[in-house]
């Protein structure tokens, strides 16, 4: 009976304090990515969770799409071990990577997943650079998420002789320096054959910007040049580009390496949850003996991981078709192209530049004294922040709005009347 009160009180508890949280689900949250959690993400999940299948611990490797993957009942955690290679399947195929063969594994977001990339990275930088006086060369975009910089300190890259970072900075629309990127690498080249690795970003964090990924792959290509591991960060597009017609191919890049996803972005999925996907063979860098698991070894970061994210994923790509999905996306485009009309009316805002994708980048100019605070708490309540960012010589304070198809047309004009009367006495 005393279980049955406990029970109850908690369930009060976490009803009540749920109601502080809701600005997301309200649509009231314009400068995240964050989508809503979808039902089939949340319904599959506690439906099958009941039966303990939250776990995941050995890794994925060598799929090929043309394999029958089938499940086993031969060990522990079958049911989510299947399902994460069925999923990745369905990663490779939307982003049309050019891997037939591949291996990776879920991760507990975007972040994980590129300190995982640079990870491999060095691991197999280190393997080719056996002679003396050579180096592992770093060549890092300004505009890099943060969480390559992280995977820079934890791999212990900075202060290190035996690796030299080249700092990349960005163009006037926020994207790494295409010319600054082929002097650094033709510089390297020049006094050997070291190995090189480049991250680059398809749609920046701040600004939004899709870093020249074509023209680096071609670049590659034409120039013969190996020993570049070419890393993409999607965390923010491998779920929206693909989907447009004009970039359904970005990601078929034969140069590739790594690509890291993240599923909370655009679709609805789980917060907290992503996926890196890379040539076969690599996860052999990131090899642990761990006799204990099957296999006699762990590939991953963090060893077990859960599975009911993958669940959830696998459910919600299941049900939403690709359809789906575009039409979604659209939506949201109508509606980034409406507010940057709107919001082009407002003086004291200055676009950064015509928005093509879901982002809205902007500056605040021309505000008397008095109105500056006023009007950074209007912003402060949709969510909307800045960031001090790097263009190419100097540093501009930018904000960005998001827009994603659970936003309403009615936040929207709320948002901008919200943002017109801020000036008004």
């Amino acid at each position: 009976m005393k279980k049955i009160i406990k029970f109850f009180n908690t369930f009060s508890f976490l009803n009540i304090c749920h109601f502080y949280d809701t600005r997301l689900r309200e649509g009231l949250v314009f400068g995240r990515a964050f989508s809503p959690l979808k039902f089939s993400a949340r319904f599959f999940p506690f439906w099958f969770g009941k039966y303990n299948y939250n776990n995941i611990i050995i890794q994925a490797k060598g799929i090929s799409k043309n394999d029958d993957i089938k499940i086993s009942d031969s060990g522990t955690f079958n049911f989510t071990g299947y399902l994460e290679k069925k999923l990745l399947l369905q990663i490779r195929d939307i982003l049309k990577l050019p891997f037939a063969i591949f291996s990776g594994y879920t991760t507990s977001g975007g972040t994980e997943a590129n300190i995982y990339a640079m990870w491999i990275a060095r691991e197999w930088a280190t393997s080719k650079v056996k002679e003396k006086d050579r180096k592992i060369y770093w060549i890092i975009p300004n505009n890099a998420h943060y969480s390559i910089n992280k995977a820079l300190n934890l791999l212990n890259i900075k202060n290190n002789s035996d690796n030299e970072i080249i700092a990349i900075k960005t163009d006037s629309l926020g994207r790494a320096d295409w010319q600054q990127i082929i002097k650094s690498i033709k510089a390297v080249r020049e006094r050997g054959n070291d190995p090189i690795i480049l991250p680059l970003t398809a749609m920046t964090t701040e600004c939004g910007s899709i870093d020249p990924i074509f023209e680096l792959n071609d670049f590659i290509n034409k120039s013969k040049f190996d020993n570049i591991f070419f890393h993409v960060d999607a965390a923010f597009s491998g779920f929206f580009l693909p989907f447009l017609k004009e970039y359904h191919n970005i990601f078929s890049l034969s140069s590739l390496f790594s690509i890291t996803v993240d599923f909370s972005k655009t679709i609805g999925g789980t917060v907290g949850s992503g996926a890196v996907i890379f040539r076969v063979g690599l996860e052999e860098y990131a090899n642990i003996d761990a006799p204990y698991l099957l296999g006699n070894s762990d590939k991953t970061l963090t060893g077990s991981r859960s599975g009911l994210d993958v669940i959830a994923m696998y459910s919600l790509l299941a049900i939403n078709s690709e359809e789906n999905i575009r039409n979604d996306i659209l939506d949201a485009l109508k509606k980034t192209s409406f507010l940057a009309k709107e919001i082009l009316a407002i003086d004291f805002i200055k676009l950064f530049y015509e928005p093509k994708l879901n982002y809205i980048v902007f500056s605040l100019v021309n505000i008397e004294e008095n109105k500056e605070e006023k009007i950074r708490k209007i912003l402060a309540s949709y969510s909307i922040s800045s960031s001090i960012v790097g263009i190419e010589d100097k540093k501009e304070e930018l904000f960005k709005i998001i827009i994603r198809n659970d936003h309403t047309y009615r936040n929207i004009k709320k948002l901008i009347k919200d943002l017109k009367s801020a000036t008004k006495t």
